[in-house]
């Protein structure tokens, strides 16, 4: 995926190394400072054309956006969040030399009477990424800032909503675990993890049956990759976000069916590998503790089962699933 903020910098830098040195000279400076109304769950963006500082006003929310430049030349930029009764709170936002990128919006955050800022903001570089970050506006008490964040993507124009009718604010993000590991990045495509901020802690909610409708979405459009007839399709990126997707539905027979009839034979050097040494975690596999697939279909059912997608099945070898006594 290439991104609408990239493109657009690759050609401004060739028409200003094209045009005459005047031209140049005659751009507008950017405003020293602006403020704007925001609407209620609505979010609004900020680029390399804003001013340097914005103020964005909802009621007695005051969300102050300042673009700076560090003691290093770089630019930096700031944010300040202020509401009637509760003590300023600062933080920074990222900021390149490639462009400003920041998406912001105020709302209720579910029904409990508080309220939410939220922040989207792009670092800019290759496939990454969105650092998403909320400050949760008490009904009393002090402002608390809560980091989501980095996700791969750009920033988003739609402000989080409660997408099952609970009262609760869904916070919707991918699966990333998927990026890359059956396809490139270009190749590949993600189910959607479905978070709740509970009690201080950001919980993984995607599991419940309200959410169905934004799997079975993912699920069909996975499927159409999965079966892509085009010559230069990956179609394994699609075929495994398809089988995930159908198995938190109930479907993964189904699914499974359709992925061995379409997927596309690869070695095993362009698969993803595992680690016997589950202590090993975070930190890199030992060469003698990596274990690495024959085909597709076994990589494939390793994965989901380690990621948690097949629940109780156990996989004997490629093509063939079990299931536990009584499940």
């Amino acid at each position: 995926m290439i991104s609408r903020y990239r493109w657009p910098l690759v050609l401004i830098a060739s028409a200003l190394l094209a045009a005459p040195s005047g031209l140049v000279a005659q751009q507008r400076p950017r405003a020293a400072e602006a403020t704007r109304q925001l609407q209620p769950s609505q979010m609004v963006t900020l680029d390399e054309n804003a001013a340097s500082t914005t103020h964005l006003v909802l009621d007695d929310l005051r969300v102050s956006v300042r673009r700076l430049t560090g003691s290093d030349g770089e630019p930096t930029a700031l944010a300040v969040v202020q509401a009637s009764g509760t003590s300023p709170v600062h933080f920074d936002l990222p900021a390149a030399s490639l462009g400003f990128a920041l998406s912001v919006g105020a709302g209720p955050f579910g029904t409990s009477g508080d309220r939410m800022i939220y922040f989207e903001a792009y670092t800019f570089g290759a496939h990454c990424c969105t650092i998403k970050t909320l400050l949760i506006v008490p009904v009393s008490g002090p402002i608390v800032k809560y980091d989501l964040g980095p996700w791969d993507g750009e920033p988003s124009d739609v402000f989080p909503r409660d997408y099952d009718g609970d009262g609760v604010i869904d916070f919707v993000v991918t699966d990333e675990r998927f990026l890359y590991s059956f396809a490139s990045y270009a190749g590949s495509y993600a189910p959607p993890v479905i978070v709740n901020l509970v009690d201080g802690r950001f919980r993984n909610v995607s599991r419940r049956q309200s959410f169905r409708p934004l799997f079975q979405d993912a699920a069909r459009v996975s499927r159409e990759l999965c079966r892509a007839s085009d010559e230069d399709a990956e179609r394994n990126g699609g075929c495994a976000a398809f089988v995930a997707s159908a198995a938190v539905l109930g479907r993964f027979d189904e699914a499974w069916a359709e992925m061995l009839l379409s997927f596309q034979p690869v070695g095993p050097e362009w698969l993803p590998t595992s680690c016997s040494d589950r202590l090993a975690g975070e930190q890199e596999c030992p060469a003698a503790q990596i274990v690495r697939y024959r085909d597709f279909p076994e990589a494939l059912t390793s994965k989901l089962g380690e990621w948690g997608y097949l629940g109780s099945r156990q996989f004997t070898h490629p093509g063939q699933v079990s299931t536990r006594p009584g499940n």
